[in-house]
């Protein structure tokens, strides 16, 4: 991986920076990012890993990136992997969060397309492109200030440790934890199997007592089969119980009808013999009755209207004289008190015309209207019989016409018992013809001929028979299915039996496969597992290629002094393996010395040289050669002042060393200390300006 450019915006105590700049790309080798301490060197590295594997492998909260007073910080790095470049844009928002996305540069289209845009996705895409997850990347990659000391003075543990997480070779000392895990799972698979398993033997003895159960049941439906049939015949060769039942019905029915008839015609006899109708009863003759009933009913009614007539006309007569008497009545009253007066021979005034009238006027008018009454009471009485002879004769003939009433109602009526007497024995032709042709179609010509084919004396006998045999019929039938039923259930367990045989041919089958394997695993746990790592993995195969590769940078950066950098296994101790202890040979007077043999300055000599061949290393190689990964592709390393503890001299070869290695594309070192030859290596040099952090890039003389 080669770093192409980087673009900082409100990071850290950047508020702007292009990184060579705008124009042109990092080179390929050394670039040193020099400046006094606190300027913002650290953070120009810082942002590169931020910018490709987010705030977790920096260690700071998203929040603690942003410059003081802003709120949001962005960052670009534009790298490039195999030949293809790529672009990737981190930014944080404290309102909107983070926002990522990955590109690629398209030859094509001559410009970067979006290939990945959520931080899943990026995380994903970052480490299919550079073949290394973000924590192997991290202890390849960037070497922070004062690790390069302490791995020199590390345990042979915290050695190991090192070389295993960088490697991921802690992945395989886990692997003892599976593969004991698995052998208790495959202890628990073989306990569930055993709790489920049946003998074969008693499966297959239940099938057999099953199969020799359902020979019986087949044999016992088998003979209620042949009965069943014999009853079939016989029921298909009598009447269907159906007809049985409706000839039956039908007689009874004809028998009922006969009885009506006869009860019909002796009520209608009776009831003409009541009305006097000695002849031979007819519809006819009733019409003619109820017509002559008719006719006297009119007649009848006539005759009530002109009594009627009569009597109203009497009723007015009366009430005109009764009301003639009381105004003679009321006339005599008021001559009676008639005003007396003295005009000469008038003795009195006429209170209705207010004529003067004598005493002999006025008594003679009395009188003639006494008379008038009189008379006209004689009248009235006279015309008060007449009416009474009148009501009398109109009672008689009311009476007269409600008997003409009845006798005609009563003909209606048995005009209407005659018509439905009259039906009833065509309903009767017609259910005995109906009853024959019901007959004939089962073939016979009378019942009698039926009973006498199948010998029995009534319908009843034969019926209660038929009956009887379907009867017995539905029983066996009901056994049949019960049979049936009861063979689907046999066969059924069978099948099941045949099931379970095979389930447990599986299952004991599962068992010894089962029992093979963990006899496997056991053995790989306790004997292949069993000092792997250690023995083969990391002294056999990495340590060999990291001695050799440190041996050669100490021997650079020592001067000459120390070299055959060695990396020894310590005793195994346990399941788990050795540790390793770091030893160098001085040359100037042959001692192997262990850490605590050396001084600061070797100390610090030896840890980068084992820090860089440890990131070689793992830019050269697979941990394990049927690994399924393939070789990484990020070599590049970000070193922040690992010459701390180096005399001039020895920062002098670090630095030559460095400028010459062709085993890293490039390399980023921070140092605020001064180099040598500096004008000839590319440098991004930092400084402050009040509380903002600025860095230029200077390219090195032979790029001018």
């Amino acid at each position: 991986m080669r770093i192409r450019r980087i673009q900082l915006m409100n990071f850290k105590p950047y508020k702007k920076l292009i990184l060579p700049n705008e124009k042109d790309v990092f080179p390929r080798g050394l670039i040193l990012i020099e400046g006094p301490n606190s300027t913002g060197k650290t953070s120009i590295l810082d942002s590169i890993i931020w910018a490709l594997w987010g705030p977790t492998a920096i260690g700071v909260k998203n929040e603690d990136l942003i410059k003081f007073g802003e709120r949001r910080c962005r960052v670009m790095v534009e790298f490039e992997v195999d030949g293809k470049k790529y672009l990737i844009d981190r930014s944080y928002d404290r309102t909107a969060g983070m926002q990522v996305v990955l590109y690629q540069y398209d030859e094509n289209k001559g410009k970067f397309v979006d290939i990945a845009s959520k931080s899943g996705d990026v995380s994903k895409k970052i480490q299919e492109i550079l073949q290394i997850d973000y924590k192997q990347a991290l202890s390849t990659v960037m070497v922070r200030q004062g690790e390069v000391s302490e791995l020199a003075v590390a345990s042979p543990a915290s050695l190991r440790e090192l070389i295993s997480k960088v490697y991921s070779l802690d992945l395989l000392e886990k692997v003892n934890d599976v593969l004991k895990k698995e052998e208790n799972l495959l202890n628990e698979k073989l306990n569930e199997l055993q709790s489920k398993y049946v003998p074969i033997e008693r499966i297959e003895k239940q099938i057999k007592e099953k199969s020799s159960e359902l020979e019986n049941i087949k044999t016992k439906l088998k003979k209620l089969k042949e009965k069943l049939n014999e009853l079939e015949t016989k029921i298909n060769e009598l009447p269907n119980p159906n007809f049985i039942r409706e000839i039956e019905s039908t007689i009874v029915r004809i028998e009922d009808f006969e009885k009506q008839l006869v009860s019909m015609n002796k009520n209608i006899e009776e009831s003409a013999k009541n009305m006097d109708i000695t002849c031979e009863i007819t519809t006819k003759v009733l019409d003619d009755e109820i017509s002559k009933r008719e006719q006297l009913l009119q007649e009848k009614l006539k005759e009530l209207e002109n009594i009627e007539t009569q009597i109203r006309k009497l009723s007015e007569e009366i009430g005109g004289l009764q009301g003639l008497n009381r105004e003679l009545e009321d006339k005599i009253n008021k001559l009676q008190k008639a005003e007396k007066v003295e005009i000469g021979e008038f003795a009195y005034r006429c209170p209705i015309c207010g004529t003067p009238l004598s005493k002999e006027k006025m008594e003679d008018i009395v009188r003639h209207y006494k008379k008038e009454i009189e008379e006209n009471n004689l009248t009235i009485e006279n015309l008060i019989k007449r009416r009474k002879n009148l009501e009398e004769e109109c009672k008689k003939s009311h009476v007269e016409k409600e008997k003409i009433l009845v006798e005609k109602s009563n003909l209606m009526s048995l005009k209407k018992r005659l018509e439905e007497l009259e039906n009833n024995e065509k309903n009767l032709i017609d259910l005995k013809n109906k009853f024959k042709e019901m007959l004939g179609k089962e073939g016979y010509n009378s019942v009698k001929e039926m009973l006498t084919k199948f010998n029995f004396k009534s319908l009843k006998e034969l019926h209660q028979y038929i009956i009887n045999l379907n009867e017995e019929y539905a029983r066996k039938d009901t056994e049949v299915n019960k049979l049936v039923e009861d063979i689907n259930k046999i066969e059924k367990e069978i099948t099941d039996l045949q099931r379970e045989k095979e389930e447990m041919e599986k299952i004991d089958k599962e068992i010894k496969e089962t029992k093979k394997i963990q006899q496997h695993v056991t053995h790989l746990r306790r004997v292949l597992m069993k000092n792997f790592l250690s023995q083969w993995v990391v002294q056999k195969r990495l340590l060999g290629t990291i001695k050799h590769t440190a041996a050669n940078y100490l021997l650079r950066f020592t001067c000459g002094q120390y070299s055959n950098v060695d990396l020894v296994p310590t005793k195994p101790t346990g399941e788990r393996g050795s540790g390793i202890l770091l030893t160098v040979l001085d040359e100037s007077d042959g001692i192997i010395k262990s850490k605590d043999m050396l001084s600061f300055g070797d100390r610090t000599a030896v840890g980068l040289a084992l820090r860089l061949g440890i990131s070689k290393t793992m830019s050269r190689i697979k941990p394990l050669k049927e690994s399924p990964q393939k070789t990484p592709r990020i070599r590049c390393v970000l070193l922040d002042e690992p010459l701390g503890g180096l005399d001039i001299s020895r920062r002098k070869e670090v630095v030559d060393q460095l400028v010459e290695d062709e085993g890293f594309e490039q390399i980023f070192l921070i140092t605020h200390m001064e180099i040598d030859r500096k004008e000839e290596i590319p440098r991004v040099i930092v400084r402050k300006e009040g509380n903002i952090s600025v860095a230029e890039f200077v390219a090195s003389k032979q790029e001018l």
